[in-house]
């Protein structure tokens, strides 16, 4: 009856009853007469190789699939137990519920910054001395410059653009090096110094004088130097080699340092020998001597052009100038004319001389005071002197007068000059003199006296623009008035929120109240319904009101 089919074959392998009669019915009786009555398993006995009755119901305890489906049950429930507890821990929170934050609280003050420690003394920039290798006993120690100090200490030493952790760091009696410091440096001890200029502090690079490098370069031995480095304008003299002659020249560029050497025309190169020379720098309408040719006789001219240096002898004056090697300042004769200063002038078909202003120093062009063509560039004249008074510069404070009147004004143009006379709001014309008045210009905001003629009184107000000089009068709500008269108040700027005192007529008793507006003044003055007050009289009691105050 089929017992030889299944003869060794073991009971845990055996197919389950239950599935083998969903299956074929026809094999399931063959397998419960073959188990015979002492194989039949219930649910919960042991099994013939002793395992426990671990499959579901329906199935006994040695079927396969029964047990695959008691595993995956069996983890489901394991992590469904796992999801419970950690939710139960959320809830509670640690067994308190934090209060929510109160909107009148303040956040809590940052900590004050730690004072320095005694076991961190170094600060970024500090100059320092490292071992750079870890055998001591070689003796190996560079400079260089904090970098870094937390979370670790990191230096930059001289000559690598490295930043890194170094043993042994000790400080150096030195102070750090900023950019634009002046120094010499040398790749090593034996070689010669250069100087330089620093252009990066960490790690440190720096552009030499005899290298055209912009960013400069990296070297070992750095030093500070009492020098004070060139500037543009300064006069040197250079060459490219040892055996080369001097040029005097004109620097144009510090870092690097390029020059422009008198006689070529360029605006500046790069030289390797650069020398400093004890004389002015040049500038346009200079006097000077120059050599016509090598080894020849010297002329006087005047210099037209600074950079590449121009000059145009006496008798080429309408010359535009031209290129000379050697070039001197002329000590003997008038010094030079610049724009903007102060002359005379005379043709020869003037009768009187008449004051001016320098336009154009080369050729020397001058717009007198009273030009009736009012010609920007100026005229050429015969004769031209020096004054021994300042020039005009725009917002200057200037005396003006014509044939009938005398006043006050401002500078609002420097040449040809131009004056706008207190009061109006167009430049003055025919102007007969122009003279300089110790009284420094008016700033917006600021307090000032004003009347509109020399019989009223004076009153306050605040200045709203100053050139053309506007005026807002207190207890006027037009902040555009032109007066004749003002001079510079003795006080404080009014602003939003002063308290102030006002009173209407001088007769009345001062009101406090505060600013709501300063140009135009307006007041609201305590107890009234009015916010937008107009008063003539007006002084300030404190600078801020006490709702600002606390």
């Amino acid at each position: 009856r089929g017992s030889s089919r299944f003869a060794g074959y073991p009971f845990s392998r055996l197919p389950c009853p239950s599935h083998i009669a969903r299956r074929n019915p026809r094999r399931a009786a063959m397998h419960r007469e073959l188990a015979g009555p002492r194989q039949s398993f219930e649910f919960g006995e042991a099994s013939p190789g002793g395992r426990a009755a671990t499959a579901s119901p329906g199935c006994p305890a040695w079927c396969p699939t029964g047990r695959r489906r008691l595993a995956a049950a069996g983890v489901a429930a394991v992590a469904a137990v796992i999801v419970v507890v950690v939710i139960i821990a959320a809830c509670k929170g640690g067994g308190k519920t934090a209060p929510p934050p109160s909107p009148d609280r303040k956040p809590a003050p940052p900590p004050p910054p730690s004072p320095p420690s005694p076991e961190d003394p170094f600060r970024i920039g500090d100059r320092v001395t490292v071992m750079t290798k870890d055998d001591a006993s070689k003796e190996e120690r560079a400079n260089g410059t904090i970098a870094q100090t937390v979370p670790a200490l990191m230096v930059a030493i001289d000559g690598k653009d490295i930043i890194k952790q170094y043993t042994d760091v000790q400080h150096l009696e030195e102070k750090g090096f900023e950019v634009g410091n002046r120094v010499r440096v040398t790749g090593s001890r034996g070689k010669d110094w250069a100087t330089g200029t620093v252009t990066q502090a960490v790690p440190l690079y720096v552009a030499a004088d005899t290298d055209d490098e912009p960013g400069g370069r990296l070297y070992k031995h750095v030093e500070h130097i009492a020098d004070e480095g060139f500037k543009v304008g300064d006069r040197v003299r250079v060459k490219h080699h040892k055996n080369d002659k001097f040029r005097h020249g004109t620097v144009t560029h510090a870092v690097p340092l390029f020059v422009a050497a008198d006689g070529l025309g360029d605006t500046g190169v790069f030289y390797p020998i650069v020398e400093r020379l004890n004389e002015d720098p040049f500038e346009v309408g200079d006097k000077v001597e120059v050599v016509v040719k090598a080894g020849g006789g010297k002329k006087t001219g005047r210099v037209t052009k600074a950079v590449p240096l121009y000059v145009a002898v006496d008798d080429e004056r309408n010359s535009g100038g031209r290129l000379y090697q050697d070039v001197t300042h002329d000590e003997r004769g008038p010094r030079g004319f610049k724009v903007g200063d102060k002359v005379k002038v005379k043709n020869k078909d003037m009768k009187d001389w008449a004051n001016g202003i320098v336009a154009e120093a080369w050729p020397l062009y001058v717009v007198t005071d009273n030009d009736p063509y009012d010609n920007s560039r100026g005229s050429l004249y015969d004769e031209v002197e020096h004054l021994e008074e300042r020039g005009f510069a725009v917002g200057d404070r200037v005396r003006i007068k014509d044939q009938h009147t005398e006043a006050n004004g401002t500078v609002t143009q420097a040449v040809p000059l131009h004056v706008i006379q207190d009061g109006q709001v167009n430049a003055k014309d025919n102007v007969l003199q122009i003279e300089h008045i110790e009284e420094e210009g008016f700033e917006p905001g600021e307090r000032v006296r004003v009347k509109a003629k020399e019989t009223d009184p004076w009153a306050g107000g605040t200045v709203k623009q100053a050139v053309p000089l506007y005026v807002a009068k207190d207890g006027q709500s037009d902040p555009w008035g032109l007066y004749a008269h003002v001079v510079h108040a003795d006080e404080a700027r009014i602003e939003v929120d002063d308290r102030v005192e006002v009173k209407v007529k001088e007769a009345d008793k001062w009101a406090a109240g505060t600013v709501v507006q300063a140009v135009p003044l307006y007041v609201a003055v305590d107890g009234h319904s009015t916010q937008w007050g107009l008063y003539p009289h007006v002084r300030r009691t404190a600078k801020k009101s006490p709702a600002t105050l606390v």
